[in-house]
């Protein structure tokens, strides 16, 4: 069978296209016109542009293989007030859309039809958008649009499933947690970036406000609940998680009102049975252990536990491992009271540990003593680690002990100081992660030389993406420039 003819399957063309880049893409659409029947739809179903001075040829674009596009990335556009008319005009097929640009018109235009005041979208399959507006002006553009849209109770919007906003650092917008879960009744996810929402319950206008009846029964489906740097006061935001009985993952920071967290805390097993997600980054104010022991007690389902800034301590993380031992997922940064013991006693009793995030300054590599006895070592797929600090003599033991970890592809590691060489990937002439796909080095001393580099890319046969930082001598940084390319690899190294 001639590989045109294996290609006309749609099975196996869509296995063959997950291999390649978009330069092989490109390439394959010149064979055939066949080849480019196939390819030509893989290259224009994502599209990041943000190159101002290609907007003719993007245009040009647009017009033949719009239609084609499902995900849009646009940034950089101030002062192309065309290219959203030709985006409405071709891409009537958008699913997903994220706008990085700073100039309201820009985004207004590309949001909504220039010729009606009901705030439409252009794009009906809309299921996905993003908006960065890190602009002075962002908070009336946002209120007045948010506002147009729950008037017209957002049949328009019924689509959209997923909502990412980040505004200027803490604008306030005339609009609370729950308007907009009203505003936006099927959404699954809500993340909503440096905001200080509306404390006001009042709504003057009729239009947008609902039934007595409503107001008291109403529930949203919400899934994934995201407020990072997000002023919101606790009384405010356990009105909303009433409202969501389905939610999984909470993500909460940057409380107005602190002292309620308490009351969030007594209650997120009552109106959120689902909950099995938590992340909590504060603002140094600490938290008692007594809190943490009754969330952890009332949430044995409690899959990913993310903590920073809190007073968290070894005490209250050895109550986690013992209240929630199907955790799956655990982050822990600026913790000071978080030790390497601590850490190590939690993972010798994680049977189901996927991913471990660990950005603590100053952290010892004792916290890798006994990892051929951890419950997780089989398991482990994910580990980051900002700071660790290495003795001059621990490097040999480090490389043998992490060689427990057979399923590991995704590993960020950090030294404050220390020595860390080659052992950390190749012990005794074998590669200790041979499943590894994802590699971030920061701040390795002393710095790899040409030859060390290229034993670390031997020792990693499936890594595919790379990044290093301040970790190569000049010398290895030439050596890469000339040598990575015969395989699939993207390397970032500074």
């Amino acid at each position: 069978m001639a590989i045109e003819d294996l290609l006309s399957i749609p099975e196996i063309h869509d296995l063959v296209a997950m291999l390649l880049s978009t330069s092989d893409y490109l390439a394959l659409c010149r064979v055939s016109r066949q080849f480019h029947t196939i390819f030509i739809p893989k290259i224009w179903s994502r599209v990041y542009f943000d190159r101002p001075q290609d907007l003719d040829s993007f245009e040009k674009g647009l017009s033949r293989h719009g239609s084609l596009i499902q995900h849009l990335r646009v940034a950089n556009q101030a002062g192309h007030n065309r290219l959203p008319w030709r985006i409405r005009q071709y891409c009537i097929g958008i699913v997903s859309l994220v706008v990085l640009d700073h100039n309201i018109q820009i985004v207004s235009s590309l949001l909504f039809h220039d010729d009606t005041r009901t705030f439409e979208p252009p794009f009906r399959s809309l299921s996905i958008l993003e908006l960065d507006l890190s602009t002075d002006d962002c908070q009336l553009f946002l209120s007045a649009s948010l506002a147009a849209i729950k008037a017209s109770r957002g049949s328009s919007w019924a689509s959209l499933h997923s909502l990412r906003i980040k505004t200027a650092r803490y604008r306030a917008i005339f609009f609370s947690l729950s308007d907009f879960l009203r505003t936006f009744p099927n959404l699954r996810q809500l993340r909503l970036h440096w905001m200080t929402l509306n404390e006001n319950k009042t709504h003057k206008d009729a239009n947008m406000a609902a039934s007595s009846s409503e107001s008291v029964n109403w529930i949203h489906g919400l899934h994934e609940l995201y407020l990072p740097r997000t002023c919101i006061s606790a009384p405010n935001l356990l009105e909303a998680l009433q409202r969501l009985p389905l939610l999984q993952s909470l993500h909460i920071a940057d409380f107005s009102n602190y002292d309620g967290i308490q009351s969030v805390f007594k209650n997120l097993h009552i109106f959120c049975p689902h909950l099995t997600t938590i992340a909590m980054l504060g603002d140094g104010h600490p938290i008692s252990n007594d809190l943490w022991i009754d969330l952890f007690r009332k949430s044995p389902g409690l899959r990913g536990f993310h903590i920073g800034n809190t007073g968290f301590n070894d005490a209250a993380l050895r109550m986690l491992q013992h209240h929630c031992g199907d955790l799956e997922e655990l982050s822990i940064s600026s913790e000071p009271a978080v030790t390497a013991q601590g850490v190590r006693e939690v993972l010798e009793d994680c049977p189901r540990l996927v991913r471990l995030e660990l950005w603590l300054s100053g952290l010892s590599s004792e916290v890798f003593v006994g990892l051929r006895e951890w419950a997780c070592r089989r398991t482990l797929s994910e580990i980051f680690i900002s700071r660790l600090e290495v003795r001059t003599n621990d490097h040999e033991q480090i490389g043998a002990r992490l060689q427990g970890l057979e399923n590991l592809r995704r590993l960020t590691f950090g030294c404050d100081r220390g020595h860390m060489d080659m052992l950390l990937f190749r012990q005794r002439g074998q590669a200790i992660y041979p499943k590894l796909e994802f590699l971030w080095l920061q701040n390795m001393e002393p710095r790899m030389t040409a030859e060390q580099m290229g034993q670390l890319l031997a020792a990693l046969p499936r890594v595919h993406e790379m990044t290093i930082l301040h970790c190569l001598s000049d010398e290895a940084k030439e050596w890469l420039q000339h040598h990575h390319h015969h395989r699939h690899l993207n390397i970032h190294a500074i």
